[in-house]
């Protein structure tokens, strides 16, 4: 008894060194991001120029998602015909893809309606330079506001048609 007491008091000793943490441990990156010396947006002229430009980036980049559902299209017409030469009604699945090309087709008019503001480019020069701090403030709240806008709607057509999706699996499921 005493070998197997020894034996896992053994076992619980630590086989390499041990280090007490610090009394002053180093920060974590989000610790120093948040109480970084810089601003993290310049101010004046120069910070909402620097804004504008990323916000027309991710307004740019927004669209090439947008425009880029062709492959969900495509996978939906191939079942589709699958199911007609199948013998099968496709229907539920023809109304599936028509809902979700219509929720695309909305987001597409508020991503052109966001483009419109953008192309205006109140409080900035055609160079993306200030022209009016205050229009361009304006301008920047409503390039944000749409991004964030034209971004619900897309998420929102796509989770309506795997929700579609995972319905209609439901549904036909074979019975156990």
């Amino acid at each position: 008894i005493s070998m197997i007491i020894l034996g896992v008091i053994l076992l619980a000793l630590p086989a390499d060194n041990v280090f007490a943490q610090e009394f002053d441990p180093p920060e974590s990156e989000g610790e120093f991001r948040r109480h970084r010396p810089e601003p993290r947006f310049l101010e004046g002229t120069e910070g909402l120029e620097k804004l504008f430009t990323r916000l027309v980036d991710r307004y740019e980049d927004m669209g090439y998602r947008i425009y880029d559902t062709d492959d969900v299209i495509q996978r939906l017409e191939d079942r589709i015909e699958t199911l007609i030469e199948e013998g099968s009604d496709p229907s539920d699945l023809e109304e599936i893809l028509e809902t979700f090309n219509e929720n695309m087709a909305a987001v597409e008019e508020a991503y052109e309606e966001l483009g419109a503001i953008i192309d205006k480019r109140p409080g900035f020069d055609d160079e993306g330079e200030v022209t009016d701090e205050d229009i361009a403030l304006g301008t920047l709240r409503q390039i944000a506001e749409g991004l964030r806008d034209v971004h619900q709607l897309g998420e929102n057509a796509r989770f309506d048609l795997r929700w579609d999706l995972m319905r209609l699996r439901y549904e036909n499921s074979p019975e156990e």
